[in-house]
């Protein structure tokens, strides 16, 4: 993993919106996928911390607020 390398300080991830459950990348239309997003940033935040806290890495996650959903702006 390049966090565990040491190569890098810091990592911007964004947006978080836009990351795609390779679940749901595979899976077929119309398939549910309730929580699924949700749960795999879960798992990944856990393993994330401890990797960039032990490489005195810092990484930022960015994300968007809608008021409407489906509106652009």
């Amino acid at each position: 993993m390049l966090v565990r390398s040491g190569a890098i300080d810091l990592i911007v991830v964004d947006s978080v919106a836009a990351l795609t459950p390779k679940a749901e990348i595979e899976g077929e239309m119309g398939d549910s996928h309730m929580g699924l997003q949700a749960r795999l940033m879960s798992q990944a935040l856990r393993k994330i911390t401890g990797n960039a806290k032990r490489s005195n890495c810092m990484v930022i996650f960015i994300n968007q607020i809608r008021m409407k959903i489906g509106v652009m702006f």
